[in-house]
């Protein structure tokens, strides 16, 4: 162990974009938390379940390579709104580092969108990378049975696969049963696999401090009178107005003066960033990246949702 120790672990994560969309759409708009999951928390957890699994420590374990793959509709087949959250699910995927791979699909009359070519991708890229020696662990965030000769490739070049799925069902409004399934076979030939239903569970408290730091923050709603009801303190939740606006990000100075507060685009919650202005007020959590402090979660006081009203967040699976 002491000289494992001394070796990083490589992970590669590896995104079935269709089955991660239909994932996130259904905590974001199904599931009774109503929020997004969060790419960073998520990485950051797989992190730590692999120095659990294998038994290194944490910060030995690094995830050092990212990958979204997913089929896309042409231009002239969205809507203006989905273009718009499309192109803004493309700046989170970017944020957080993540290369993206794109086939072309096409819609046809009454007949679901079916992706063709994209999972055969998927598979040549991570096995294509395992052979340049670039991981130790392959982490696949996929549900898909087809995946199953990638695992078995890679089982056998010594490359240890981590499978991160789910198993869901639930009803639409309109009464409509869907299902989110992992492939039983599949899991069974990976090295370790998370079951995230297991893990997320139905309580939507947020008293999980694991399950919290998988989700987008939502902003607490007004309670009667229009004041603000705060969630507990935890000596994260900040207050300030932005300091300034440029391409993509942003500064916001603290309530009560210090040092300026970087933030990008893809921490907003609940408002676009066409539409802040210079001195708004805003919470926000603060943070830190590897180029100091920062702020998630950032959200526009004067937009906090009174009770009964939607929150429409930029989700990925809005455009198809």
């Amino acid at each position: 162990m002491e000289g494992a120790a001394r070796r990083l672990t490589r992970i590669g994560v590896f995104y079935d974009g269709g089955y991660f969309t239909a994932v996130n759409n259904y905590y974001n708009f199904t599931h009774p938390r109503r929020s997004r999951l969060h790419l960073g928390g998520l990485h950051d957890f797989i992190r730590e379940q692999v120095s659990l699994a294998e038994d290194m420590p944490l910060s030995y374990c690094h995830v050092v390579d990212v990958h979204w793959f997913r089929g896309r509709l042409p231009v002239s087949e969205l809507s203006d709104q989905q273009l718009e959250s499309e192109r803004i699910w493309d700046d989170v995927l970017m944020s957080f580092g993540i290369v993206t791979h794109y086939l072309p699909v096409t819609a046809r009359p009454g007949q679901p969108v079916r992706e063709k070519g994209i999972d055969v991708w998927f598979a040549l890229e991570a096995l294509e990378l395992s052979l340049m020696n670039r991981f130790d662990v392959v982490v696949l965030i996929t549900g898909d049975g087809d995946y199953l000769p990638l695992v078995r490739k890679l089982n056998a070049l010594g490359v240890r696969v981590m499978l991160v799925g789910w198993n869901l069902s639930y009803r639409l409004p309109i009464g409509e049963l869907r299902t989110i399934r992992t492939a039983e076979a599949l899991g069974r030939e990976v090295t370790h696999r998370i079951r995230m239903e297991e893990v997320i569970g139905d309580d939507p408290q947020g008293t999980d401090p694991v399950v919290e730091s998988l989700f987008v923050w939502r902003p607490p709603r007004q309670a009667a009178g229009g004041e603000v009801s705060r969630p507990e303190a935890t000596g994260l939740l900040q207050t300030g107005r932005i300091a300034n606006l440029l391409d993509s990000y942003g500064f916001i100075t603290p309530e009560g003066g210090g040092e300026n507060i970087f933030f990008h685009a893809s921490e907003l919650m609940g408002v676009h960033f066409r539409d802040l202005r210079q001195g708004d007020p805003v919470t926000y959590l603060a943070s830190h990246n590897d180029r100091g402090p920062c702020a998630r979660r950032v959200e526009l006081l004067s937009m906090w949702p009174t009770p009964g009203e939607a929150v429409d967040g930029a989700a990925p699976g809005e455009a198809p």
